[in-house]
């Protein structure tokens, strides 16, 4: 009994000898393995924190040193457009031309400025619209309150634009504060919107600037935003003739905006003869990317006409 387990568990060790010493073999043989690759930095994000550094340095300077720093941004910006967004720009880096009007719309106005003691910039002011609003407490205690509602549209429309970086997209730079007007900055668009652009070049390549705003309106959908007012007025024409999609004031990003909080002002808003049909039948109805496309299928038309500069649908009285 005894010889007939002993060859048993010989045989046993005999069996799984060959193995293990060939995985200890294997494992002495093999090659060290490589170091682990440096992670990927986005080039983008690289420039971002390279222009922080040398602003910050530039708010933290001495006078004598702060223009050396923003000619270093300012070259930063003409060769990558890269600014880091900043809600707090400081009187070195905007200046504010108060007799340049650029533009009025019923929501706010459009002054001229100077970024970086160089660089044409337009400033995007909302109006003042503080109203006293009736609010009930947890305790069913009625009250009143001034609400700023200016303000308001102000950040919501800036927490949505500064999220999109795409070369058919019109530019945040940041905001900028000077006494009680806050401004949203942006590149100046020194030829207008696309119907004054076509009125003052009636060869424009309107193919062009049609496959532009294709290509944001696709950016933006691929972001599940939505625009929301795409017309000729809010496509921005450049010096060099590119189309930028320009005021988000009526967009909303799918997961962060909260449109049922909005007021009716918001939800009535919008070019009317461009608005897809069921926003002007139904109260209920959001903006979405199918009534984005509707609005960019009335630029097609409207782009398309030889009479393009002068106000489309002029049959639609209301």
């Amino acid at each position: 009994m005894v010889t007939r387990v002993s060859i048993v568990i010989l045989s046993y060790l005999f069996s799984h000898w060959g193995a293990s010493a060939s995985c200890s073999q294997s494992a002495v043989e093999a090659p060290k393995r490589p170091p682990s690759p440096r992670p990927f930095r986005n080039p983008i994000i690289r420039i971002t924190n390279m222009v922080t550094r040398v602003r910050k340095k530039m708010l933290n300077s001495e006078p004598s040193s702060r223009e050396h720093y923003i000619e270093q941004l300012g070259r930063l910006w003409e060769y990558t457009k890269v600014y880091p967004r900043n809600d707090k720009l400081s009187s070195h880096e905007v200046s504010i031309e108060l007799d340049n009007d650029i533009g009025r719309g019923g929501y706010g106005m459009c002054i001229g400025g100077v970024f970086l003691g160089r660089f044409p910039v337009a400033l995007k002011v909302l109006w003042d619209d503080k109203r006293v609003e009736l609010n009930e407490s947890s305790h069913g205690l009625r009250g009143s309150a001034l609400v700023d509602h200016g303000k308001r549209r102000l950040y919501r429309e800036v927490q949505v634009w500064k999220g999109f970086n795409h070369p058919s997209i019109l530019r945040f730079i940041g905001l900028y504060t000077q006494g009680d007007k806050t401004y949203m900055v942006s590149p100046y668009m020194q030829n207008g919107n696309a119907r004054v652009y076509a009125k003052k070049h009636p060869g424009m390549n309107c193919l062009r600037v049609l496959l532009q705003v294709a290509e944001g309106l696709e950016y933006l959908h691929g972001l599940s935003a939505v625009h929301g007012d795409i017309c000729a007025n809010n496509i921005l024409i450049s010096a060099f003739g590119d189309a930028c999609i320009a005021d988000f004031g009526l967009s909303i990003v799918e997961g962060k905006s909260h449109p049922e909080c909005y007021s009716n002002s918001w939800h009535n808003g919008g070019h009317v003869r461009w608005k897809a049909p069921e926003l002007l039948v139904d109260n209920d109805a959001c903006r979405s990317t199918m009534s984005d496309m509707f609005s960019f299928g009335r630029l097609i038309l409207e782009a398309s006409s030889p009479l393009f500069h002068r106000s489309p649908f002029i049959i639609l009285t209301s």
